[in-house]
This record gives C-alpha cells, sequence and structure tokens, in this order.
C-alpha cells in the first residue's frame, strides 16, 4: 500500500505497512448477527494464512489457480494453518 500526499509543490509517497483488519474489527462487525466478510487482494500464503487467522469466509485473489496451489501446499504441509505465537 502506498499513501499519496498532494502539496501545493507536488506530491510526496510513502510505503504504508500495516495491517487493517484485527480479530478485534473481524468480532466487532459479527457482534450483531452472522456478517460474511471477504479479503479482496491476497495473493500468497501469508496473506491466505492472515485471512484464515482473521476467521475470513472468503479470499479473493488474482490467480484462483495458484491459490488453490497454495491451499494444497498448506494441508499438505507441517506449518498448518494456526495463529501466530506473537497474536493476542
Amino acid at each position: 500500500m502506498e499513501l499519496a500526499e498532494t502539496f501545493t509543490l507536488g506530491e510526496a509517497r510513502s510505503p504504508v505497512n500495516t495491517t487493517l483488519w484485527t480479530r478485534e474489527a473481524v468480532a466487532c462487525f459479527r457482534q450483531n448477527g452472522a456478517a460474511h466478510l471477504m479479503a479482496i487482494g491476497i495473493d500468497d500464503e501469508a496473506g491466505y494464512r492472515a485471512a484464515a487467522y482473521l476467521d475470513m469466509d472468503a479470499v479473493l485473489a488474482d490467480s484462483p489457480h495458484r491459490m488453490q496451489r497454495i491451499k494444497e501446499g498448506i494441508a499438505t504441509s507441517r506449518n498448518p494453518l494456526q495463529c501466530p505465537s506473537n497474536a493476542r
């Protein structure tokens, strides 16, 4: 993600690395009933693992074929889907 700011004399761009969703935010959306949440732009194993940790209902990937390989690789690996050790 990139933050773009426009000033009188031009524009500044800064890379941003942040987590926009947390388990608490997902719980907030779901506290008043069923809410189906989809993560968009998940294109690698780390993103898929993060979406699974957040308990997203679905992911939207640029390459469904590649995502299927990622899912199959996780299912057969010795590193199954689980919350990171530093997660709250």
